[in-house]
Order: structure tokens, then C-alpha cells, then sequence
């Protein structure tokens, strides 16, 4: 039998027990609450549903219809095919279990993909960070395409990064995401937070060497520091061209 894998395509932030997963590919976002948490961290192709129910100490049902939510959310690059034994299980017949357990619970957001209209200009006004209003993560798209030499501007299709979301938030990283192909031999690319197009930007650019695969995670605060409301990106490329397709920006 196939042992759970969590897809490859995930983001994942720790929020107290619950975990918030962003999937760069889909473009959704999705709240595990304790017990979906728990399970999906153990999703490691090594760890089978029976040794996950022992280390939760519950009932091997609960694992199952944690691992049904995973995989309908599509969290799972492998999900094992579940016993016929819990096939036709309902909500009301885990409750009946009795377990210490709640069950799992899973809440999905799909973050709009940016039409090439939408990000010919900055949006006017501010919108919230993604996630069901929470303050962190705050996610960002931008239709961005295929850039050259030429410093081109973006704007974001769900609004502006403001100063107060940044605070609330409080980032310790910034992730990219591409849906486009992976930096070309011969090309250094390069991404800047910025107010407009000319800026004014961020504190300074990420630069990506050939042969870079989304997604990129950096640490440094300077990629996000200053010149806020940050309504889109301007890029460039060094030697050539590439194909970034959609970019997402995740602040957490």
C-alpha cells in the first residue's frame, strides 16, 4: 500500500496547532485545524495510516477521513486508497467514535489568478491579505509573463501590500513562485516590490541565477523595507528572455 507524501507544490506556516498551506501551483489556500494538521505533517511517504492513528492515539478512522480531506484538497502527491471498510463512512459515523480527537477540518480559499487586463495598472485600493482575512500569510499574484531587458511593471491583482498589513503581519521571509519555466542558461532575472512603475520600490531586488526553480524563499528583510503601499513588481532580465507566467509573492 502507498504511504501518504504531502504534494511538492506547498507553502506551509505554523499557526499555533493549525497549519495554513498555500499551494503555489493551484493558487489556493487552505486552514488544517489540529487534527488535519497532525496528519498531514506526517504524510512523509514513510509513515503508514496505522503508525499515524498510533502516534495520534485515536481511532484509525479518524487518520482516514483526515487523510480523504488532505487529498480532496489536494495536499497529498500520493494518497493510499482507502479501506472498504471506511469507503461509504459518513461525517456523522466518525463523531459516533467516540474519539479524544476532533476531526479533521479543512477550509480552502482559491486566490483569483490575475487577468492581463487587471494588472496593466496598479489597483486603487487596498484589499486584505490572503487566507480568510488573517494577517499572515499575505499573498500577492501578478500576471507577469515573458520579461526582457526591459524593466517591466505589474500590477497585483488582489491589491496593494500596505504598511499596516506588513506590521500586523510582521514577515521573516518572502517566497516566488512561477508558474513559468525555471531561470534559462545565460539569464540573471531580477524581482522588486515596487509602488508603481519607476517605483518607488522595495529596499532591493531579488536576483535569480539560470538554472533557478520555483519556488525561491529569502530571508532578508530588505526585500520588503520601505516605500510601502507596494501595489505590483518590476522586473527585468539580464542576457535574454524568460517566461515567468504567473508570479506569486508570499509574505509570511
Amino acid at each position: 500500500m502507498t504511504n501518504p507524501k504531502k504534494s511538492q507544490t506547498l507553502h506551509v506556516e505554523s499557526l499555533g496547532e493549525e497549519l495554513s498551506v498555500y499551494d503555489w501551483q493551484r493558487l489556493q489556500m487552505h486552514s488544517l485545524n489540529p487534527t488535519a494538521a497532525k496528519v498531514f505533517e506526517m504524510c512523509d511517504g514513510q509513515t503508514s495510516p496505522a503508525q499515524m492513528a498510533k502516534r495520534l492515539k485515536a481511532p484509525e478512522a479518524v487518520v482516514w477521513q483526515s487523510l480523504d480531506e488532505l487529498g480532496k484538497a489536494s495536499l497529498l502527491s500520493d494518497a493510499p486508497e482507502k479501506p472498504a471498510s471506511y469507503q461509504n463512512m459518513t461525517r456523522q459515523q466518525f463523531l459516533k467514535l467516540g474519539s479524544a480527537v476532533a476531526l479533521a477540518s479543512i477550509v480552502s480559499i482559491v486566490v483569483p489568478r490575475p487577468a492581463a487586463a487587471q494588472s496593466a495598472a496598479a489597483p486603487a485600493a487596498a484589499a486584505p491579505a490572503a487566507g480568510g482575512g488573517a494577517t499572515c500569510p499575505i499573498v500577492r499574484t501578478a500576471n507577469v509573463g515573458t520579461i526582457t531587458g526591459v524593466v517591466t511593471y505589474v500590477g497585483f491583482a488582489e491589491g496593494p501590500i500596505t504598511e499596516a498589513q506588513i506590521t500586523a503581519c510582521a514577515p521573516t521571509s518572502i517566497t516566488y513562485a512561477w508558474t513559468g519555466v525555471a531561470v534559462p542558461v545565460g539569464i540573471t532575472g531580477a524581482i522588486i516590490l515596487s509602488q508603481a512603475s519607476g517605483g518607488p520600490r522595495a529596499g532591493t531586488s531579488v536576483n535569480f541565477a539560470a538554472g533557478t526553480t520555483s519556488p525561491q524563499t529569502r530571508a532578508t528583510a530588505a526585500l520588503w523595507t520601505g516605500n510601502r503601499p507596494y501595489n505590483g513588481v518590476e522586473t527585468q532580465c539580464i542576457g535574454g528572455s524568460w517566461d515567468i507566467g504567473v508570479l506569486t509573492i508570499t509574505l509570511a
